[in-house]
C-alpha cells in the first residue's frame, strides 16, 4: 500500500513540474523590458526616457561610451523627462535609423555629440537643440533651432584615376548654419601628407550641403569657397588650369565659373541660383525645398612648387561654404560662438584622392599589377607551372603634352582640332623573369581611358635594354586623332594588358617582373609584380634506422591537388627524395603507390597544406617524411629445419598411437 502511495505522489509532482514548464516565460516577465548595457564607467550623465518610448522602440540597447542605435520605423519621443532615469556614461553618438521621427524635449545636454539621421529619411521633425533655446524666427516659433552641427572623424575615400593612390583619413569638423537667406558650411580637414611629393584632388566629389529653404529667391550668385592654409599650399602657384572638369550637380544651381582669391589663399566656384527651378521643385515636393549642392569631377593639380613644405605632416584647412543670400552678419565670424540659426540638413560626403609620385603629377608613372579573374588587381600572386598570368601595366596621360596649339576662340584657351604639332613618345618597357613565357606576343590590349586602341595606334619596337618587349605610343598623334581628349590630360589611365605562362619544370620560388615607361628622354620609377610558386619535398627512409639516415630509392608517389583535381607522380632518388615543383597554394593528398624492393607499401595517405607564410613552408617548400619497413622473409635454411622437426614430431605421434591400440587389443 505504501509503495503505491509513494508512486502516486511522485507521479503527481512530476505532472505539476511539466505543467509549470509548459507555461510561457512571459507569464513571469514584466510587460516592458528595457535593455541597458553598461560597458564603461558612469559619469553622472542622465538620459530620461519613459516606458512608452521603450514599448514603441522595441527595447533598444544603449551602449555606454559607444555608438548607440535606436531603430524604430515610426517613433514619437515626447516629454521624456517625466519617465524613468538611467545613469549613463557619455553617449558619444546617437544614430536614428528609420523613415519618420518626431523628437521633443529629450532631457540631455548633447554638447558636441553627434546626431545623425539617414539620408533617405522621409520626414525628420526635430524640436530640440544643443542648448535648448527659444526660436529666433518670429514667423515660425516652432521652427527647429540649432547653434551648430559638429561632425568628427569622417573618412576620406578613394575615387577616380591616379598613380599610386593612397587612402588617407581626415578629421573633419563641420559647422552648418542657416540664417534667413544665408547658407554657410565650414569644415576643417586634417590630412596626413607625410612623404607626399604632389597632391591632387582627382575626380573629387563633395555633397556641399543638403539645405532646407522656406523661401524662393530670384537668380542670385552663390560662391563656393575652398580655402587653404597658406603655410601648406600657396594658391599663387595655381594656374588657370587648376580647376578642370568641374561639375555642379544640382537642379537649382549651375556652375558659372571660378576665380582665385590670392589674398585669402582660396579658390572660389561661382554658381547661379535658379529661382524658377526652385519654385517648380517646391511645388512638386509638397511645399518643401531641400536642394543638394553636389560638386564632382574637380581636378586640382598641385605641383611640388605649390607646397610650402615637402615630406611633412601638414594641416589643410578647407572651408567650403555658400554665400550670396546674405542679409545678416557673417554667422561664422567666431566659429566657437556662432550666432543662432536654422538648419534642416543632411549628411555630407567628402571624397577625394591623394596622389603620391616621385615626379610631378604631370609626368607619366608606372604601376605593374596582376589582373585576377574577378577583375581585381594585386601586386603579387601564387600560381602553378603551366598557369597563365595576366599582367597589367598602368600609366597616365601626362598633363602637358609639350605641343604647340592654336586657339579655338579669341576669348578662350584651348586646342583647335588637329593643330597639335611635335611628338610625345611614351614607351612601355617590360622585363619578365626567365620563368615566364610570353603568350600571343602580338596580341596586346592597349587602352586609354575607356577606349581600346587598334594595333595601328601603337608600335611594337625592338628592345634595346634587355627587356622582353617595348610598346610605343605617340600621344600627340593620338590627341590629333581625337583618341586623347582634353579631359584626359593628367588624369586618364593608359593600360597595357598581356598574358604570360609559368614554364614547366620551374622550381619553387619567387619570380619578379619589372616594368617602367620612358618619355622625352626621361624614365619613370620601376615597379614590380611578384609571382610565387611552391614545392613539396618527400623524404623516403628505412623505418628501422632511428637516425633516419638510410634513404630509400624507387618509391613511387602520387600527389593530388584537391582544389583542381590535378594528379602528378614522382619517384624517390638515391638520396631518398622526390620533389614536386611548381605548385600553387592549396590542399593536397600524398599517396605511396609503389614501395622500394623488399619494403612494405604504405596505404595511409597524408594530407598536405601549402599556404604562403604557413608554418610548414620553408624557402617555398613543404617537407614530408615517409618511413617504410621491410617485408618479413619466407624461405631459406630456417624453413628447412622447421620442416624436419615437424616431420619427426608427426612420426613420433603416429608410433605412440599404434602402440596404444596394440596394448588395448592385448
Amino acid at each position: 500500500m505504501k509503495k503505491k502511495f509513494v508512486k502516486r505522489l511522485l507521479s503527481g509532482l512530476l505532472a505539476a513540474v511539466l505543467l509549470v514548464c509548459m507555461l510561457p516565460m512571459t507569464a513571469f516577465a514584466q510587460e516592458t523590458q528595457v535593455t541597458i548595457s553598461n560597458q564603461n564607467s558612469k559619469d553622472n550623465s542622465t538620459l530620461a526616457l519613459d516606458d512608452p518610448i521603450w514599448e514603441v522602440a522595441g527595447s533598444p540597447e544603449i551602449i555606454l561610451g559607444e555608438p548607440s542605435l535606436i531603430s524604430p520605423k515610426q517613433t514619437t519621443y515626447e516629454d521624456a523627462e517625466s519617465g524613468k532615469s538611467y545613469e549613463l556614461a557619455k553617449i558619444q553618438y546617437l544614430y536614428f535609423v528609420g523613415s519618420d521621427y518626431t523628437v521633443k524635449s529629450i532631457e540631455e545636454n548633447l554638447g558636441n555629440y553627434i546626431v545623425t539621421f539617414p539620408k533617405d529619411a522621409s520626414n525628420i521633425n526635430i524640436i530640440y537643440g544643443w542648448d535648448i533655446t527659444e526660436s529666433s524666427n518670429p514667423e515660425d516659433p516652432e521652427a527647429p533651432i540649432y547653434n551648430y552641427i559638429k561632425t568628427l572623424n569622417r573618412t576620406v575615400k578613394q575615387h577616380g584615376w591616379a598613380l599610386n593612390p593612397t587612402k588617407n583619413e581626415a578629421d573633419i569638423d563641420t559647422y552648418a548654419v542657416y540664417t534667413e537667406k544665408n547658407i554657410y558650411l565650414n569644415y576643417d580637414a586634417t590630412m596626413d601628407m607625410e612623404e607626399l611629393g604632389s597632391v591632387a584632388f582627382g575626380q573629387a566629389s563633395w555633397d556641399i550641403l543638403n539645405m532646407h529653404s522656406e523661401e524662393i529667391y530670384d537668380e542670385t550668385t552663390v560662391n563656393l569657397h575652398f580655402q587653404f592654409d597658406p603655410n601648406v599650399i600657396d594658391v599663387n602657384k595655381f594656374t588657370d588650369d587648376s580647376f578642370q572638369n568641374a561639375d555642379l550637380q544640382s537642379d537649382m544651381f549651375t556652375l558659372k565659373g571660378y576665380k582665385i582669391n590670392k589674398e585669402a589663399n582660396e579658390l572660389i566656384l561661382i554658381c547661379n541660383w535658379d529661382g524658377k527651378k526652385a519654385a517648380e521643385a517646391k511645388a512638386e515636393n509638397g511645399g518643401k525645398l531641400d536642394p543638394i549642392i553636389r560638386l564632382t569631377g574637380v581636378l586640382l593639380p598641385i605641383e611640388e612648387s605649390c607646397l610650402a613644405g615637402e615630406n611633412a605632416s601638414v594641416k589643410v584647412e578647407n572651408h567650403g561654404y555658400v554665400d550670396g543670400f546674405v542679409k545678416a552678419d557673417d554667422p561664422m565670424t567666431d566659429k566657437e560662438d556662432p550666432k543662432i540659426g536654422q538648419i534642416d540638413g543632411g549628411e555630407k560626403d567628402d571624397t577625394f584622392i591623394l596622389v603620391k609620385n616621385d615626379e610631378k603629377i604631370s609626368k607619366p608613372g608606372m604601376i605593374k599589377n596582376i589582373l585576377l579573374p574577378d577583375g581585381s588587381q594585386v601586386d603579387s600572386d601564387t600560381v602553378a607551372v603551366g598557369d597563365t598570368v595576366t599582367f597589367q601595366l598602368n600609366s597616365t596621360v601626362p598633363q602637358d603634352l609639350n605641343i604647340v596649339y592654336e586657339s579655338k576662340d579669341e576669348d578662350k584657351d584651348g586646342f583647335a582640332d588637329g593643330t597639335a604639332k611635335g611628338e610625345y613618345l611614351l614607351t612601355f618597357h617590360d622585363d619578365m623573369a626567365d620563368a615566364f613565357e610570353l603568350l600571343n606576343d602580338e596580341n596586346f590590349k592597349v587602352m586609354i581611358g575607356d577606349k581600346v586602341l587598334d594595333a595601328d595606334d601603337y608600335s611594337m619596337i625592338e628592345p634595346t635594354d634587355g627587356c622582353d618587349f617595348e610598346i610605343q605610343l605617340n600621344l600627340v598623334e593620338l590627341y590629333n586623332a581625337g583618341i586623347i581628349e582634353d579631359s584626359y590630360l593628367g588624369l586618364a589611365p593608359i593600360i597595357v594588358t598581356y598574358e604570360a605562362k609559368l614554364k614547366d619544370e620551374t622550381p619553387a620560388g619567387k619570380y619578379v617582373n619589372t616594368a617602367w615607361v620612358t618619355f622625352n628622354e626621361e624614365e619613370s620609377s620601376h615597379d614590380t609584380a611578384e609571382v610565387e610558386t611552391f614545392g613539396i619535398k618527400v623524404y623516403k627512409f628505412d623505418q628501422a634506422d632511428a637516425t633516419k639516415e638510410t634513404p630509400l630509392e624507387g618509391a613511387v608517389f602520387e600527389l593530388k591537388n584537391l582544389d583542381t583535381g590535378k594528379i602528378v607522380t614522382g619517384t624517390s632518388g638515391a638520396d631518398g627524395f622526390v620533389i614536386f615543383n611548381g605548385l600553387d597554394e592549396g590542399n593536397y593528398v600524398l599517396r605511396e603507390t609503389q614501395a622500394p624492393n623488399d619494403y612494405v607499401c604504405s596505404n595511409t595517405p597524408i594530407d598536405v597544406v601549402v599556404e604562403k607564410g604557413g608554418e610548414n613552408v620553408e624557402e617555398y617548400y613543404v617537407t614530408v617524411e615517409f618511413a617504410n619497413s621491410k617485408i618479413p622473409h619466407t624461405g631459406g635454411m630456417g624453413t628447412t629445419i622447421f620442416s624436419i622437426v615437424g616431420g619427426v614430431l608427426i612420426a613420433m605421434a603416429g608410433t605412440v598411437f599404434v602402440i596404444s591400440r596394440r596394448k588395448r587389443r592385448a
